[in-house]
């Protein structure tokens, strides 16, 4: 499934996965390719948080922390929410 998720060339900002294997966790946020990444969170997107996706669908952030080098980085931001 994830291999199916990012061969696709317009991939959604935003991505979301449920387990409560902490390895699994972490290999589910690097094998993902999307802007904003929510494990066991349904709400991911904050005013405070970056915005943008990645590929096709879009390219850099706006909003959140940063400026300058950031720019020109592939951010992915990770909401990890309690189970």
């Amino acid at each position: 499934m994830i291999h199916a998720f990012t061969y696709c060339c317009f991939l959604c900002n935003a991505g979301y996965a449920y387990t409560s294997d902490a390895q699994q966790i972490w290999r589910i946020a690097d094998a993902l390719e999307c802007g904003l990444l929510g494990i066991n969170e349904a709400l991911v997107s904050t005013v405070e948080g970056p915005h943008g996706g990645v590929k096709e669908s879009g390219i850099g952030r706006e909003g959140g922390v940063g400026v300058g080098i950031e720019d020109f980085l592939e951010v992915k931001y990770l909401c990890i929410g309690n189970q």
